[in-house]
């Protein structure tokens, strides 16, 4: 013992115990997310609340995208212009997973379309436009479309919200509701 031997070998019996038990934490979190009674059992015992409760499953997961796409009408002539994404996707670089601002507008707004989305099947078109969600939106795409310069010569402007298959595009997109013009 007064050579050292035996103290130097609890310090690596620890140091190899790290492995298998952050193995285990982590096959107890993945385990934890599946939404099964058998794995529930995991969280009721974890008094100390080390297993994150991250919801990968979501109870309904959304297998589509909504994108919000408007058009104006040039002062004095009438003439409509072409219809353009006025929120398209943002792309995101590996530090969005530590700091992304954006993702809170981007949430805010997906939860606008999300309350009109679920409002159509029980509301008639004109019920859908009084809305606050609606107003909202035409606010939105109001302020945005007040900063594209192809819309600088207008004097109206129409959106149209419209659900597509995301990145897959196996079906065609289809439109949900289109707008009166907007004056601008």
């Amino acid at each position: 013992m007064a050579d050292g031997t035996h103290g130097a070998a609890g310090p690596s019996r620890l140091l190899a115990a790290v492995p298998w038990v952050a193995g285990a934490w982590l096959a107890a979190s993945a385990a934890s997310q599946i939404p099964a009674l058998q794995f529930s059992r995991i969280r009721s015992r974890d008094y100390l609340s080390l297993i994150p409760n991250w919801k990968f499953f979501a109870p309904h997961p959304a297998t589509y995208d909504l994108r919000l796409f408007a058009r104006g009408r040039v002062a004095g002539t009438g003439e409509v212009t072409d219809w353009v994404d006025v929120h398209p996707f943002a792309s995101r670089g590996p530090a969005s997973v530590l700091w992304s601002p954006r993702k809170r507008a981007e949430k805010s707004l997906y939860d606008i379309f999300s309350q009109l989305v679920q409002s159509f099947p029980y509301e008639d078109e004109d019920s859908v436009r009084t809305l606050p969600a609606f107003h909202a939106l035409v606010d939105y795409c109001a302020r945005r479309v007040r900063g594209e310069e192809s819309f600088a010569s207008c004097s109206s402007f129409q959106f149209s919200l419209i659900e597509t298959d995301g990145f897959l595009e196996e079906d065609a997109p289809r439109v949900l509701i289109v707008s009166d013009e907007h004056r601008l």
